[in-house]
């Protein structure tokens, strides 16, 4: 049965036509025959074109393919379903399967082959899969096989024939004893390209480098404007002149203002620290090995069970800022940190939903699935929010260092006043830092 992350992801198993039995090999093995009409062979097509890939599983080992670079090979997960050549899109309809095993070995005193006829443990430690193409057109199944161990024939061209078009699927299955052992049968599918890799550590060396720039330019700043206000303070004799406030001491007063929007600060502040727990839980967990690739959609099940479980946290710093603001409108803030970002983020999922529903995708999530996730929001989520907030407005307010001005200090507009350019220009730099890393995520999430 999938977990909660495996339903998210769209990731949902079926068992194929394909067989294989432990150490027999299989070649030119018939799956299946279907004939398909005009419109799915349109859909075909663009699946080909679009670079479709099937993922096979054998022993909850992932099916990879090999993929060549200057510095050697490294694994793909997934098989293309096709090809575009010189125009036409070839279908691949022949699938060589390639099982490695490792023969486990157990001492004489071994409890698990005490009650066992024999000492033969085999564990699955490898799954690669070629995909090739074959046009058998409307052979018997004896010319079918024939023409495959021959490998004979033509590459079948998906047809775009009205009528419709006959299509055969045929693979091989060959075992191979490996010296992997169990425990490290992930670590070759955790290989990356190594081109991609050196393009990786490029990237992360440019983002330290505008990282100690951005560092070194601020310190600067700030060491120049404090300096030269306080070497014209020592050199202040006059005592009417040592009265004036001059540079950073005119706004000291006004500092810990609270801001217009004090709720909406609170609110996302209460969200951004309980991303900061998750997160923090969520690469703990991942050092110590609870979400290892061998659990399929672990870690996007223990993400919603920290959201679920923290988020006490963000009711609590929403409730405790806001009081040290000193605001009225107190449930609106605690309302606002059980349903802003949760909300957002739960409306969009559903309109992605309803869009996978409305093209027919496997990736859909069903009725009750969205049920549950509702289950989770309002009878975890929500008390565990009120319990953080109620500890929050229990607190007693800041303290803090300077006295606030009963008047608001006038502040002439400049340029740097302008709030769309200043986001802009704030934003501009640490997404500089992100944006190739970012890209790597997000095709990892997405291939």
């Amino acid at each position: 049965m999938p977990n909660l992350g495996e339903i998210l992801m769209g990731e949902r198993d079926e068992l194929t036509a394909m067989k294989a039995y432990m150490l027999g090999d299989r070649t030119c093995s018939i799956q299946c025959t279907k004939t398909l009409n005009a419109k799915q062979l349109k859909a075909l097509r663009e699946k080909i074109q679009e670079d479709y890939y099937m993922h096979l599983n054998v022993d909850n080992m992932a099916l990879v393919i090999r993929g060549t670079s200057g510095e050697g090979s490294y694994p793909i997960l997934g098989m293309p379903i096709g090809k575009f050549q010189d125009g036409d899109a070839v279908l691949h309809n022949h699938y060589k399967l390639l099982i490695k095993y490792h023969k486990s070995e157990f001492s004489a005193t071994d409890l698990n082959i005490k009650n066992r006829k024999d000492d033969e443990v085999f564990n699955i430690v490898g799954f690669e899969g070629s995909p090739e193409s074959r046009d058998y057109e409307d052979a018997s199944e004896k010319e079918i096989v024939k023409q495959c161990k021959n490998n004979a024939g033509k590459p079948l061209v998906v047809s775009s024939n009205p009528a419709g078009q006959k299509i055969t699927f045929t693979y091989d299955v060959t075992f191979e004893e490996s010296d992997i052992k169990w425990a490290t049968r992930w670590d070759n599918l955790l290989e990356a390209d190594p081109d991609l890799r050196h393009v990786q550590w490029v990237v992360i060396l440019n983002s330290i480098a505008i990282t100690l720039f951005l560092t070194a330019l601020v310190a600067v700043v700030l060491f120049r404007t404090v300096y030269l206000d306080f070497a014209r303070y020592n050199n202040i004799d006059d005592s009417a002149e040592a009265q004036e406030e001059t540079g950073w001491k005119q706004v000291h007063g006004d500092v810990f203002r609270p801001p217009l929007a004090a709720g909406v600060l609170c609110v996302l502040c209460g969200h951004g620290a309980q991303l900061v727990i998750i997160v923090v839980f969520t690469l703990g967990f991942a050092v110590l090995g609870f979400f290892s690739p061998a659990w399929r959609g672990g870690l996007l099940s223990g993400l919603m069970l920290f959201w679920v479980l923290t988020t006490s946290v963000a009711g609590y710093v929403s409730a405790r800022m806001y009081v040290g603001f000193r605001g009225e409108y107190k449930r609106l803030v605690y309302f606002g940190s059980l349903f802003v970002f949760p909300g957002i983020v739960f409306g969009i999922f559903f309109l992605i939903n309803m869009t996978l529903w409305f093209s027919g995708s496997t990736a859909k999530v069903n009725f009750f699935t969205l049920l549950f996730l509702m289950g989770l929001w309002f009878a975890i989520s929500v008390p565990l929010s009120f319990v953080g907030s109620f500890l929050g407005s229990r607190r007693a307010e800041y303290k803090y260092p300077t006295k606030t001005n009963t008047v608001h200090r006038p502040i002439p507009e400049g340029a740097s006043s302008n709030s769309f350019l200043s986001i802009l220009l704030a934003g501009l730099l640490p997404f500089g830092c992100v944006l190739i890393e970012l890209r790597f995520i997000l095709y990892a999430l997405w291939q």
